[in-house]
């Protein structure tokens, strides 16, 4: 597992319940477990060996610069403030790169990393119009241009930027296309690869590149209306598709001038690593009491001395909203926290509380656990949905849920909605409701 991930919002809570749940049965049944665990360098390596139950001689946190493979990394930054011109000027610099990468090898592969799909589009096409004004629009398509020309690719858009040498992946694009595409830069037919972020996650393990450029470290957020920074730990990803060739590879990031500092520190120093554990804990504590493993809160606050969440409560009491380490402060906050917590599964009726403190899982905790819904979700349904309600109360209850939170608003997406409203009934949408919010999406 790739525990560097353990700050990661949409999976770092989980990783940390399910190692805080091994190391707990581990206790109970007194048989041994093995696991094995790696991570990016870690400045708290020593508190994630101590979580996981490792001696101090089976901990190995070697600096940023030991590697099998050796790995250069680039840094450019642009001093451009607006996102749109800065990808823009980035695109000059990433084409250099890996034309340069291509003359060096004759085999040579860049993966590009982008935010979206649109973005995707946009730089594929730089890339295509930079070769054309080379008078070299091959220069990309290192091997086998009848079967690239044949590859059977349902978008004709893409099937044109295959044709120069240079193929897209993007979260939404149809499973035959996304397979072939890949498979045609494994066998060394495609000599640059576009990818999104969210590619980063979803790619062919086999999948590596000489050089791999991250261009451009921010994504847009339709809800914030915004441009947030990828977690360093998609960067991070990203660079793992870098070649295992023994001469190495390259990394090249290029990003905004305010963020330069930040990449130069973290690129090449070991991550701190905190716990998310706290943002969903309610969901984490009605799994809990619905499998037995909480029966009452003082095995609530037992159940969180054995997280990740515990140990760094005390290393860092600041990062959590302590205002100090004692062992009083860490058990007031503890306490507190179970009680608030219980007393909101409670209010929402996924679990009952005794004037014992004992807890037990109701039928609506026991719903949200088996299906892996949100407390607030299945509060939400229970307070609205009623015999009566019609197919369009029951869409607006049903996008109401908590899960719909993560559903991305890409840039420009709600003109698109706009347009799609046009079509609709004159009352569908309700006043209040925003086509940036991704629940109406």
């Amino acid at each position: 597992m790739d525990l560097h991930l353990l700050s990661h919002a949409d999976v770092g809570p989980a990783i940390e319940v399910v190692c805080s749940r091994m190391r707990f049965m581990v206790a109970q049944t007194e048989h041994a477990m093995r696991l094995v665990a790696f991570s990016a360098p870690l400045s708290d390596a020593q508190d994630v060996g101590e979580w996981l139950g490792a001696p101090a001689t089976h901990v190995f946190n070697f600096a940023p610069h030991v590697r099998p493979v050796p790995l250069q990394i680039q840094l450019q930054s642009f001093a451009i403030p607006h996102h749109a011109s800065r990808m823009l000027a980035m695109a000059g610099p990433a084409y250099q790169a890996a034309s340069q990468t291509r003359a060096q090898r004759a085999d040579a592969q860049t993966i590009v990393f982008v935010a979206d799909r649109r973005q995707a589009l946009l730089r594929a096409r730089d890339f295509v119009t930079a070769t054309l004004a080379d008078d070299d629009t091959q220069r990309f398509l290192l091997q086998g241009p009848e079967r690239v020309a044949n590859a059977g690719i349902e978008d004709a858009a893409i099937q044109t930027f295959l044709d120069a040498g240079i193929g897209l992946l993007y979260e939404g694009m149809s499973p035959p296309d996304m397979d072939r595409i890949q498979q045609l830069y494994k066998d060394g037919c495609l000599g640059v690869l576009f990818a999104t972020q969210a590619m980063a996650w979803a790619l062919d393990l086999e999948i590596a590149a000489t050089r791999v450029i991250v261009m451009g470290t921010q994504t847009y957020d339709g809800h914030e209306k915004m441009y947030l920074d990828y977690p360093i730990a998609d960067v991070l990803q990203m660079h793992r598709f870098t070649t295992q060739d023994p001469a190495g590879g390259i990394a090249t990031v290029l990003t905004n001038s305010a963020k330069r500092a930040f990449y130069t520190q973290f690129l090449d120093a070991a991550l701190p690593l905190e716990s998310l554990l706290d943002t969903t804990l309610h969901d984490q504590f009605n799994t809990e009491v619905d499998t037995g493993t909480i029966e009452n809160k003082q095995d609530a606050v037992d159940y969180l001395t054995w997280t990740y969440f515990y140990r760094r409560l005390a290393a860092n009491p600041n990062y959590y909203g302590l205002k100090g380490a004692s062992n009083e402060q860490l058990s007031d906050f503890l306490s507190e926290l179970v009680e608030t917590t219980l007393d909101h599964l409670e209010t929402a009726k996924c679990i009952a509380v005794d004037d014992d403190d004992a807890v037990s899982s109701l039928n609506l905790g026991m719903v949200a656990s088996y299906y892996a819904v949100q407390y607030g979700t299945i509060e939400t349904f229970s307070q609205n949905i009623t015999a009566g309600t019609r197919l369009r109360g029951m869409a607006e209850i049903v996008t109401a849920a908590a899960e719909f939170d993560l559903l991305p608003v890409r840039h420009h997406e709600d003109r698109l909605l706009r347009q799609v409203v046009e079509r609709l009934p004159p009352a569908t949408l309700a006043p209040h409701h925003r086509l940036d919010d991704p629940h109406v999406k």
